[in-house]
């Protein structure tokens, strides 16, 4: 749920998860940063706000066929 809103908006609230019945926000962040999301934080009237700031990293692989022979190269890309 936290994952869809993210991908969606940009951005969690404390608030939003509030009323979705979400009571720790904050361990569902300390989560995803451990899975290498990155986040900044305001806070403005008593709302948390979350804003991603770069996805999960992952490896790609890419494999390209030249003479017979299979080439494979990797690079990162981050996943929202």
């Amino acid at each position: 749920m936290i994952l869809e809103q993210l991908r969606a908006n940009g951005y969690v609230s404390r608030n939003w998860c509030l009323s979705q019945g979400v009571t720790r926000l904050g361990a569902y962040i300390a989560d995803l940063k451990a899975e290498g999301y990155e986040f900044t934080a305001n806070y403005d009237k008593g709302n948390y706000e979350y804003h991603l700031v770069k996805g999960k990293p992952v490896q790609v692989q890419d494999v390209k066929i030249e003479n017979g022979k299979a080439l494979i190269t990797y690079h990162q890309e981050y996943l929202i």
